[in-house]
């Protein structure tokens, strides 16, 4: 009796083959037209369709390997209803979870045997380098035990078996991942193998990464130091060879967060100049912050791995195979004459979410259309804006950026498909279905600060599932929307989206929707956030009896008149804090060395606001900004010094920001 084959579910089959192979072939099991099935004493497992195709399952032979007669190169239905079919034909009972087994547990002989020798040697050299893997026991909310490695994720289906281990790269199985996988998970084992999750770095023994980022990173930081000082309003035009020399250096130097903190930093600095909406001054500050973490903590003074922090080891695209993504929404944003939509995809098999982008720029004399009159628009391969956004897409030709940004190529043989959805978001694992805010807020605990987390889009977006709408509110102060929605436990996440003009009935929508104007609330999808000790969201959809994805909506709908509401005052502390971080957003807009003559004595009144509400390390750090700034105007050789009291004070109120 095959007990791979009976640990084997349609889930687990969906992410070897894909999910409408699955439904087919149950649906034919149902029907009866299911295979005659044999064993013989090697323990090959043969069917005989009513079709006259063979197929056959032999042990250890992956499912796109496995023969069958009907001639198909990748895997076919009979291959997977055969599968299927197996554990009643054997009368057994589905094998349980494998209590404590660890993919660790394969040694390297048997791992080369797998793999075969180039493979492994491949993997070995990707560990010579160092390789910063997270690894995910299994458990209720996750079947698999998982490995996220930078560049792809590997799944061991099947417990003990590495035959049924599923890679999302191109290759998909006994590639070189599966290998640092395993290593992962044996050092793992060694450190905690009770811990649900653990960062591990994977190398050889020898000398960690840590101890500095190099000459790259440092020149990275001389230039942030010199946009610190002058500011993103006197930023020189000239800066862009200087970015472009320091992404080379950092790219030859395998940091690939650090090479897109300058894309992102350079593209704020570009955007003031275009005078363009998406310029933020609170997000230049960040990205100075940022990389200044980052350094601090690849010179060894933190707990994580330099090659975490500095992205090593993540490649800047990579090649994905057989992709199945369901869409969690869209939101479109306007900016002069030109029109930016975000789709928010879920990759079910990783618990990923990409994110897929597209702009249209109207030239004068054409107007700029809004986002319900872009829904018909072209968004990528063929599939519309509207398509995307409501529906789920399966594709071959799909890359995926460092970032989670996702690029879907144009490619003969309609090998990307959109198909439509109801917003069925129950099948969507977790954690990136919520069911419990407390689940959420646990795993968010034990998560590395965001300055020196991978930097990848869409982190924070998740699905909730509702059991009720509190209630719901107008804004009309701001413009805006709120609604308290309840999780299973009553726990409460406050939504708020803000009118804009580019999607003019997105509020209308979400009102009706949120009232039950098409059924009860199942869903509801967005990016979360910590706020006055809670949870924040701003929807991109919501489930029930349809989708509805607010920004895209056509008017007219019969919105419910909703009551007015009153914004609830922000509590001393967070108060306190936000104020400072202000200020140091403005010394970074403006230039320290172009701070206006008050500036000092400013920082110096918010730390004592800072100290008055317990905040003294921040009102401390505040102080030297405040004196370095002082000393730095009397002589000018100490702007360096200034520079690095601004990156203390930042990396430490954006650090309490995140606790909440």
């Amino acid at each position: 009796m095959r007990a791979d084959l009976l640990a084997l579910t349609p889930e687990t089959v969906a992410a070897l083959a894909n999910l409408g192979l699955v439904k087919r072939a149950l649906k034919e099991l149902e029907q009866g037209k299911g295979p005659e099935i044999a064993e013989d004493a090697e323990g090959v497992v043969s069917g005989v369709f009513p079709d006259g195709a063979t197929a056959r399952l032999p042990p250890g032979v992956a499912l796109r390997d496995a023969p069958c007669s009907c001639g198909a190169t990748a895997v076919c239905r009979h291959r997977v209803a055969l599968a299927l079919a197996y554990p009643a034909w054997a009368e057994a009972e589905p094998v349980p979870e494998a209590g404590g087994w660890s993919p660790g547990e394969v040694d390297d002989e048997a791992l080369r045997g797998r793999l075969g020798r180039r493979m492994f040697e491949r993997a070995a050299a990707l560990r010579r380098n160092g390789v910063t893997v997270t690894v995910r026991r299994p458990g209720r909310s996750e079947p698999a035990a998982t490995a996220e490695l930078p560049s792809c994720t590997v799944r061991f289906l099947v417990p003990g078996d590495l035959a049924w281990a599923r890679c999302d790269c191109v290759a998909r199985q006994d590639c070189e991942h599966v290998a640092l996988a395993v290593w992962a998970f044996r050092a793992a084992d060694a450190h905690d193998r009770e811990a649900p999750r653990l960062l591990v770095e994977v190398v050889d023994d020898r000398p960690s990464a840590a101890g500095g980022g190099g000459e790259a990173l440092d020149e990275a930081a001389r230039l942030a130091a010199e946009i610190l000082l002058d500011g993103a309003v006197h930023a020189r035009p000239s800066l862009a060879p200087a970015f472009a020399l320091c992404r080379e250096g950092l790219r030859r130097a395998g940091q690939t967060w650090p090479v897109t903190l300058l894309e992102d930093l350079e593209e704020q600095l570009g955007a003031w100049q275009a005078r363009s909406a998406r310029y933020e001054a609170a997000r230049v500050a960040a990205l100075l912050a940022e990389l200044a973490a980052r350094r601090r903590a690849a010179e060894g003074r933190g707990e994580l791995p330099a090659p975490f922090v500095l992205g090593q080891g993540e490649a800047l695209e990579t090649r994905l195979d057989h992709l199945r993504l369901v869409s969690l929404g869209a939101r479109v944003q306007a900016d002069g004459r030109d029109r930016d939509a975000e789709i928010l995809l879920a990759d079910p098999d990783t618990s990923t979410v990409l994110v897929l982008r597209k702009r249209w720029t109207f030239p004068e004399g054409e107007e700029p259309l809004s986002a319900p009159e872009l829904a018909g628009r072209r968004a990528a391969s063929g599939a519309t804006l509207e398509g995307l956004a409501r529906g789920q897409a399966v594709t071959r030709v799909a890359r995926r950026r460092a970032n989670r940004l996702l690029v879907l190529g144009d490619a003969r043989g309609g090998l990307t498909s959109v198909m439509p959805q109801a917003g069925a978001w129950d099948a969507l694992p977790a954690p990136l279905r919520v069911t419990r805010l407390a689940n959420l807020e646990e795993a968010w605990v034990s998560r590395p600060p965001r300055l020196l987390r991978p930097r990848v889009l869409a982190e924070d977006v998740h699905v909730l599932a509702v059991e009720s709408v509190e209630w719901i509110a107008d804004l009309p102060g701001a413009q805006s929307l709120m609604a308290a929605v309840l999780d299973a436990d009553g726990s409460r996440l406050l939504l708020r989206k803000p009118w804009r003009a580019v999607a003019p009935h997105a509020l209308e929508f979400l009102a009706a929707a949120l009232s039950g104007a098409w059924g009860p609330v199942r869903f509801v999808s967005g990016e979360m956030r910590r706020h006055l000790g809670g949870f924040e969201m701003e929807p991109l959809a919501v489930a029930c009896d349809r989708l509805v994805v607010p920004d895209l909506e056509k008017g007219p709908v019969e919105a419910p008149r909703l009551p007015p509401a009153r914004e609830r005052a922000d509590p001393p502390v967070e108060s306190a804090a936000a104020e400072a971080l202000g200020l140091l957003d403005e010394g970074a807009h403006h230039g320290l060395a172009h701070a206006a003559a008050g500036y000092p004595d400013r920082l110096g009144a918010a730390a004592e606001r800072l100290a008055g509400v317990g905040l003294s390390d921040c009102a401390a750090r505040l102080r030297r900004l405040e004196a370095s700034l002082r000393a730095a105007r009397s002589d000018g050789e100490r702007w360096p010094g200034a520079a690095d009291a601004w990156n203390a004070a930042a990396i430490r109120l954006h650090l309490v920001r995140e606790m909440g």
